[in-house]
């Protein structure tokens, strides 16, 4: 049990920092705003 959560922790990981440069360059860009990230978060 213990081993499957190791598991898929270490899997979510290496999803995330494999998204993490694309969407960097992304918001660098401008591609991508965070406004709205910031007025979800500000009404929460």
């Amino acid at each position: 049990m213990v081993d499957s959560h190791i598991v898929s922790g270490s899997s979510q990981l290496r999803k995330l920092r494999s998204l993490k440069p694309a969407l960097m360059q992304d918001l660098l860009t401008g591609k991508r705003r965070v406004t709205p990230l910031l007025e979800a978060e500000a009404v929460q």
